[in-house]
């Protein structure tokens, strides 16, 4: 996955508006100078998003980050089920190296609260035929400690050609 991962500070995603609609609700909910707090995010408000949401925090400042919440969708493109596993448990298996690049991402998210936009090939699944396109978003944790991710995956593809991203 390292240096196959193409990443995005600050995007407009005007060519993905699936991953554009969330970035809009954050917005909507990021007080001014701040990031919205995992408290503010209502789940019955982010229906058409909720299959492929995902949350994280990160864990020993940031040295690896557990995934607090995984859509159902995700967890079936994963092919199990991976709430409560880390970013190093999820990829093992794999290069170091593929870590760190994940690892990374999420590191600049939480600590520069900048959004993210990620795209690639599912690799880590072995899945690599199928594409990948994601945006990352800074939220604080629930107790106002420390800063969450809240990201968002979609596939681009299937084995048989274009996937229409699922809404709702």
């Amino acid at each position: 996955m390292s240096g196959r991962l193409k990443a995005e500070l600050n995007p407009a995603l005007d060519d993905a508006p699936v991953l554009q609609s969330l970035l809009h609700y954050w917005r909507a909910h990021k007080p001014e100078g701040g990031i919205p707090n995992r408290r503010d995010i209502d789940p019955t408000q982010l229906k058409e998003h909720l299959g492929s949401l995902f949350i994280v925090e990160p864990l020993e400042g940031g040295a690896d980050f557990r995934y607090r919440l995984i859509g159902a969708d995700l967890t079936a493109m994963h092919g199990r089920e991976f709430t409560g596993s880390t970013v190093r448990q999820l990829l093992w298996g794999f290069s170091a190296a593929d870590a760190d690049a994940v690892i990374n991402a999420y590191q600049i998210v939480v600590r520069k609260h900048i959004v993210l936009r990620a795209n690639g090939a599912v690799l880590w699944a072995a899945k690599d035929y199928l594409k990948f396109d994601s945006v990352h978003l800074p939220i604080a944790a629930p107790d106002g400690n420390g800063t969450w991710l809240l990201g968002k995956m979609i596939l681009l593809n299937g084995p048989d050609g274009p996937l229409i991203p699922r809404e709702g």
